[in-house]
């Protein structure tokens, strides 16, 4: 019988462990992993040239036209355009138009509710106060300020 173990001295007179890996199992593993991979490739490519014989004609962008099937340009017309809701039947709600709006709220002092103390500041001047807020708080609790 064959000792597939190698002993100590022949691991030391390697340079490495012998016994805890087996090359040529590893190497085995990896060709038939290559092989697998480039076999599973070539079916799909041959899948691929099968089912859109269109590929192998020259100027022709699969799948254009498939037998029994109008063109391209008399299919177009027929299909509906895209439905966008909301922004066609509210032509002044969009982006653009409700971000002009809202750029003199954001830029004035006014009441919001007046009875509740609550009143709307200059974004800037509300940015500011946060951060000394902010500053304050930490300088208090022994942070840096």
């Amino acid at each position: 019988m064959i000792e597939l173990i190698p002993t100590p001295e022949e691991s030391q007179s390697a340079g490495h462990e012998q016994r805890d890996m087996n090359n040529a199992a590893i190497a085995l593993i990896v060709v038939a992993f290559a092989a697998t991979v480039a076999f599973l490739l070539i079916v799909l490519w041959g899948v691929a040239r099968w089912s859109v014989p269109e590929s192998d004609m020259q100027g022709v962008s699969p799948p254009v036209q498939r037998d029994g099937e109008r063109p391209v340009e008399e299919r177009l017309p027929a299909t509906s355009s895209p439905r966008i809701e909301g922004l066609v039947s509210q032509p002044d709600r969009l982006p653009e138009q409700l971000r002009a709006k809202r750029q003199p709220q954001l830029q004035r002092y006014s009441w919001v509710d007046r009875s509740k103390g609550v009143a709307r500041i200059p974004i800037g001047d509300a940015m500011d106060a946060v951060v000394e807020s902010n500053r304050s708080s930490e300088a208090k609790k022994g942070g840096r300020p």
